[in-house]
């Protein structure tokens, strides 16, 4: 009986130890700050509100989850604060924290921030966001004097190479200094390793470095992309290079952006282009060319059959599956991971649909924005009650999104001066909504009700 006890007891212990979550300290700032020197690990701080959706989410998902527990009860002392209630207050301040929830890694000698990551995450971005903070508090110097050093004319090989790795690490964008290397210490017949630190280290399209690799891929892509697919290293660069374009309103670089992912295949479908060029002004608050765009766009979504649709999505479905290999095995997992991960993934109906739905929602946004314009002529209306009419058509009522288009195609109709279809669609959308999506019934009934007011005051006129 004795060694029955003893061996659940060791079971318990060994669940204790290896199937926990992240360990939170108890007490006071003073008394963290002072264990963390003790043990000489960072301390890892989770700033919240008893307000804020994303800290609960953050609560009640990851902290508890062993995987998290593992690597920040290995590497940190964990503290969690909030930031509106005693000590909180002055941390929340004197870390000049404005969003919840705000996770600081703090160097417990100095007290000072080594890395900050703000918002909910996935477990991956968690345990990555563990993964920056490691080597940003192994780093002995901070970006400030990495700027500093580079800002002299520091382009020693070594120092170039840890300040790119920092930039990437911290996300931040490295062409500038990649540049540098590239004209300092790339040779002309350059090894596969210089080639890798290029391809894995360059920000965007918009470097000389980028170009130096294009020109190296167009003569060789064997030498360029050895046993990877040609188009496979290009692809990580193009949300980099699209902010990048944007924040700087740079139309020759959005151009350069648009050439190369048309030469090798890197839209994922016929609706991004055009897309990325709405989102390009949009940032840029240029309205008027943005909805000449979103009516362009619409029109040709409209214009496409549902056959089209089909091959579309099928298109879609097969490059899903091709880049998710590909994005598998280059980090390490193994063909029967990778067959798993594509059987889990063939589970979900969204992935058959998604050039569909794409299109659908697309539709969905542009045509409330008509709705909601006051000034809206009745052409305009009556041209965005066919995108909406068309977005409900291109996805079944067991979609969850179904209700609220047909709410969007509700109250387009009843604008154009149809009271009775649109009031019709309006409850069939609330009952579809019951079935589908019950979080969605009360916003419905209450539009409803107010198409059912208005309706009356225009009869008694």
């Amino acid at each position: 009986m004795k060694k029955v006890t003893l061996f659940l007891a060791a079971c318990l212990l060994a669940g204790s130890i290896f199937g926990e979550g992240i360990r939170f300290e108890q007490g006071s700032w003073a008394q963290v700050v002072s264990k963390a020197r003790q043990e000489r690990k960072l301390i890892f701080v989770d700033i919240y509100t008893t307000w804020c959706g994303p800290c609960k989410m953050m609560d009640k998902k990851l902290f508890p989850h062993p995987e998290a527990g593992k690597k920040y009860n290995t590497h940190f002392i964990n503290y969690k604060i909030d930031a509106e209630k005693g000590e909180g207050i002055d941390i929340a301040d004197r870390y000049h924290v404005k969003a919840y929830p705000t996770n600081l890694f703090i160097d417990p000698e100095t007290e000072e921030v080594v890395y900050t990551a703000l918002g909910y995450c996935e477990l991956t971005e968690f345990l990555h966001r563990a993964d920056v903070a490691i080597a940003e508090g192994a780093d002995t110097m901070s970006l400030k004097a990495y700027e500093l050093q580079y800002a002299r004319k520091n382009y020693e090989k070594d120092f170039l190479i840890r300040y790119i790795e920092k930039l990437k690490r911290l996300d931040k964008d490295s062409d500038e200094q990649m540049d540098a290397y590239l004209h300092n210490y790339v040779t002309q017949e350059p090894s596969q390793e210089t080639l890798a630190f290029l391809k894995q280290n360059v920000s965007s399209m918009g470097s000389q470095t980028f170009d130096y690799l294009m020109g190296l891929q167009e003569n060789s892509s064997s030498k360029i992309s050895p046993g990877e697919p040609a188009d496979e290293w290009m692809r990580d660069k193009v949300w980099a290079t699209f902010d990048k374009a944007a924040k700087k309103m740079d139309t020759a670089l959005l151009a350069k952006l648009e050439s190369i992912m048309e030469q090798y295949s890197l839209y994922s479908d016929f609706l991004e282009k055009d897309q990325m060029r709405i989102r390009f002004y949009q940032l840029n608050a240029e309205d008027n060319e943005r909805r000449k765009l979103q009516a362009a766009l619409a029109d040709k979504i409209l214009a496409t059959s549902f056959d089209e649709f089909q091959k579309e999505d099928e298109i879609a479905w097969k490059n899903y599956q091709t880049n998710l290999r590909s994005q598998l095995l280059r980090i390490g997992q193994s063909e029967q991971e990778v067959n798993e991960a594509l059987v889990g993934a063939a589970k979900d109906p969204m992935l058959f649909r998604k050039v569909s739905d794409k299109a659908a929602a697309f539709l969905n946004t542009v045509a409330w924005e008509v709705y909601e314009n006051d000034h809206a002529e009745k052409t305009s209306v009556l041209r965005a009650e066919k995108w909406s009419a068309y977005s409900l058509s291109l996805i079944t009522e067991t979609h969850p999104n179904w209700s609220m288009f047909a709410d969007t195609y509700a109250h387009l109709l009843y604008k154009s001066g149809a009271e009775k279809e649109a009031i019709a669609q309006q409850k069939k959308a609330i009952e579809v909504a019951k079935l589908n999506n019950p979080d969605m019934v009360e916003d419905l009934v209450e539009s409803l009700h107010a198409l059912e007011q208005n309706a009356t005051k225009q009869d008694q006129k």
